[in-house]
C-alpha cells in the first residue's frame, strides 16, 4: 500500500508539473457593447458571422412566449472577442416600427445564413422565442445547448443553473456581475442596466459550452448530449405546433 501510495503522489506531481491552466475570461458589465442604433447592430451581426460559435441569451416577459402581452424585450449575442446587446420590445426601446422591423429581419437572416453555430442555456427557451420573434429561420440554424452539455456530464439537481455552472465552469457567478433585477420584469427594469446583464449570460452560455465540450472525451457522452439537443428541438416544434386530436374521443 505504500508503495501504491508513493506511486500516487508521483503521478500526481507529474500532472501538476505538465499542467498549464486554462486562460478563461471573467467579463465585466462594461465588456458588454451596447447598441442603439440599427447600423450599429447591422455590423456587429456582420462581424460575428465569421464565427464558428456564438453565445445568445434573451431576456423577455413572462418566460415562454405564449401569453397575448408576452414580448422579448432585449437580445444579445457573444463570441470569444465581443459581446452585444439591444433592445427590442422593452417599453424603452428607441425603435419605431419600421426599424424594429429590420432588425427581426436581420438576426433572421443571421440564423438562418450565417453558418453561425449557436449556443443557449436551456435552448427550450431561446429556441421557442427565436422561432416566435425571428421566424422559422432560426430552425435553419445549428443549436447547441451549454444545460444539456452540463446535464450529460453531472445530472445532480440544482446544478444546471447558469449561475452554478459559470461559477462551477468558469469560476465566477454571473449573476452577481450586475445589478440585482426584477427577472419577472425584465421589460421595465432599466434598459441600461438590462443589456449588460443580458450581455454577460450570453458570455457565459458561450464559455461554458466551450468550457464543457472540452470534457465530453467519452463518444457515449457526446452521444448522448446530441440526442438531448435532438430531443429539445424536436419538443419545441411539437409545442409550436400542437398535436391534432380527435374533439370527440379528448373530452
Amino acid at each position: 500500500e505504500e508503495l501504491e501510495l508513493e506511486r500516487d503522489v508521483e503521478a500526481l506531481d507529474a500532472f501538476f508539473d505538465n499542467y498549464s491552466k486554462p486562460e478563461l475570461r471573467i467579463p465585466s458589465p462594461a465588456d458588454v457593447d451596447v447598441l442603439g442604433t440599427v447600423k450599429q447592430v447591422e455590423k456587429a451581426l456582420t462581424r460575428m458571422s465569421g464565427e464558428k460559435y456564438v453565445g445568445v441569451d434573451y431576456e423577455s416577459y413572462p418566460l415562454r412566449p405564449y401569453a397575448k402581452d408576452s414580448r422579448l424585450s432585449t437580445a444579445a449575442f457573444a463570441t470569444t472577442s465581443e459581446a452585444i446587446a439591444f433592445p427590442l420590445r422593452h417599453i424603452n426601446a428607441p425603435w419605431n416600427r419600421r426599424e424594429r422591423s429590420i432588425l427581426v429581419d436581420m438576426v433572421a437572416e443571421f440564423f438562418a445564413e450565417s453558418g453561425v453555430q449557436f449556443i443557449a442555456h436551456n435552448l427550450q427557451m431561446e429556441l421557442e422565442w427565436s422561432i416566435h420573434e425571428f421566424g422559422e429561420e432560426a430552425l435553419e440554424a445549428v443549436w447547441h445547448d451549454s444545460m444539456s452539455m452540463a446535464y450529460v456530464l453531472d445530472p445532480r439537481k440544482g446544478t444546471l443553473n447558469l449561475n452554478f455552472q459559470s461559477l462551477a465552469t468558469l469560476g465566477y457567478p454571473v449573476k452577481s456581475m450586475s445589478p440585482q433585477l426584477n427577472m419577472r420584469q425584465m421589460h421595465v427594469e432599466p434598459l441600461d442596466q438590462v443589456l449588460p446583464y443580458n450581455g454577460l449570460d450570453a458570455i457565459a452560455c458561450l464559455d461554458v459550452f466551450l468550457e464543457l465540450d472540452s470534457r465530453l472525451e467519452d463518444p457515449g457522452t457526446r452521444a448522448a448530449y446530441g440526442r438531448q439537443v435532438r430531443t429539445t428541438i424536436a419538443y419545441v416544434q411539437i409545442l409550436r405546433e400542437g398535436i391534432p386530436v380527435k374533439a370527440e374521443v379528448v373530452k
